[in-house]
């Protein structure tokens, strides 16, 4: 069944009642609504339920179109609560009044095409085992206590709630505009639901603190916090650490993708006490050690399929402390995308054992701890002269120097061009010149560097720089 209904107690109703039955709940990124089409092409469900506007979508598109069953969703309050009772009420009869479904372990459970970092959106086929063993490792580094109440800002975190019995309160914001949250109102909302851990994005968080900080005000019931998504700074930690007091020692950073969540963690006393300082000096973004339920390589970064040759792993392995493109593994490692064999040949390598090995995309290096520190993602590495200049690096340099509150690295035209966004009251030709003292200051450097009023950010996080739009920009 193709699924387009927000986040929301409708959607969780609903995905239960799918997965009694048996069913495979299929999403398309409200950001990727142009690729409707394809998802529906590809996959072929039965059935679509949407809100009335997705109902509206859903006319653009032929493949769409044909699906037999179309059901709508109504948003109105008055029917969300009638329809959710109706729902629970089946559910509580138990099963002789609604059976439940005998399904293989590696049976589709969801299907989600999401926006992507590069690339045409892919249909990651989310398996009954992926999601068991998903669940599984993010339990373990939850560290869910009796009596929590979570609120979860991304989807798959109310999922595993439902599954691990843990509560879970909806936060009232745009999704669309995740960014644009409005602090106060989820303030209450933790307040008035006695909510005792908090997850999210930074541009999710960030509002939330800093506005907390700024009205002096403390969530004394939060005992834990997850920050992921997007890269974390670590001004935002720091924050955190001062409006959640009681959830100091529980505030970490998640490091995952849709294929592979979580993957590496790292808690904020050890970014803001030790990697942040490193960050600044143009390191890269430590994300911490792989968690136990992953196995971590870093390999010769490339474009196009990977294989073993005769020497097995050793001809792709970087040496230590040089950056490698970052492939995992585990149980909990989305094994393939759903009917797109060429998408699984160029995101996939199955190693001499059968284990099969995600390529995050993303370009790390590793410490003597065992940590990842992240430099950017493959294929936005910028050369410069006669070395290569990964994004992370400079942008976390630059960040460093006051007044600059974003950065973005980009080639354009064989130049490597940094753009600022700075903060109010802080001049252009000041911040130009400093960024380029600091840069060099650490053996970095670019072509040009340029102040603009906004760097482009995924829609999704509102966190990461898009940089292809960044460079058609500055083109």
């Amino acid at each position: 069944m193709l699924v387009m209904v927000p986040m929301s107690r409708p959607l969780y109703t609903l995905l239960v009642a799918l997965m009694k039955l048996g069913a495979c709940a299929v999403f398309v990124d409200p950001w990727a609504v142009s690729q409707l089409g394809r998802a529906a092409d590809l996959v072929r469900p039965k059935a679509f339920v949407g809100v009335p506007l997705a109902h509206l979508l859903r006319l653009r598109d032929a493949p769409v179109r044909r699906i037999p069953l179309k059901l709508v969703a109504l948003s109105t309050a008055p029917w969300q609560r009638l329809l959710g009772r109706r729902l629970e009420d089946l559910l509580r009869r138990g099963p002789t009044a609604f059976p439940t479904a005998t399904c293989g372990l590696d049976d589709p459970a969801l299907i989600t095409f999401t926006t992507g970092s590069t690339g045409a959106p892919k249909g990651a086929n989310r398996t009954q085992r992926f999601l068991n063993a998903q669940g599984v490792a993010l339990d373990h580094h939850l560290r869910r206590v009796e009596g929590d109440v979570d609120m979860p800002a991304l989807p798959i975190f109310v999922l595993n709630n439902l599954g691990a019995g843990v509560p879970s309160v909806l936060p009232l914001v745009n999704f669309m505009r995740i960014a644009e949250v409005d602090p106060a109102t989820i303030v209450q909302e933790v307040r008035d639901w006695q909510v005792t851990t908090i997850g999210g994005s930074p541009a999710y968080l960030l509002p939330i603190a800093r506005w907390c900080v700024e009205q002096g005000v403390t969530l004394d019931r939060v005992r834990g916090v997850v920050a992921g998504g997007a890269p974390v700074p670590p001004r935002l930690l720091a924050l955190l650490q001062r409006c959640c007091p009681n959830a100091r020692g529980n505030i970490e950073v998640l490091y995952g993708s849709t294929e592979a969540e979580p993957v590496a963690r790292i808690e904020a006393d050890e970014v803001l006490g030790e990697t942040a300082a490193e960050t600044e000096r143009g390191r890269g973004n430590c994300v911490g050690a792989p968690v136990p339920d992953v196995e971590v390589k870093l390999v010769h970064a490339r474009t196009g399929p990977l294989a073993l040759g005769p020497g097995g792993w050793t001809d792709l392995e970087v040496a230590p402390g040089e950056v490698g493109e970052v492939l995992v593994t585990g149980d909990h490692v989305q094994r393939d995308y759903y009917r797109n064999p060429e998408a699984v040949r160029s995101n996939k390598l199955t190693g001499p054992d059968g284990r099969v090995w995600h390529r995050m995309g993303d370009l790390a290096w590793r410490d003597a701890r065992d940590r990842l520190w992240l430099v950017g993602r493959n294929n936005d590495a910028v050369p410069w002269r006669g070395r290569t200049l990964y994004p992370i690096q400079v942008e976390g340099r630059a960040l460093s120097v006051e007044g600059v509150r974003l950065a973005g690295l980009v080639e354009v035209r064989g130049e490597a061009v940094l753009a600022l966004v700075l903060e109010a009251g802080f001049a252009a030709e000041v911040a130009r010149a400093r960024v380029l003292a600091a840069l060099d200051e650490v053996g970095l450097g670019v072509d040009r560097v340029v102040v603009v009023d906004a760097i482009p950010l995924d829609p999704r996080h509102n966190a990461k720089v898009e940089r292809a739009a960044l460079r058609a920009r500055l083109a």
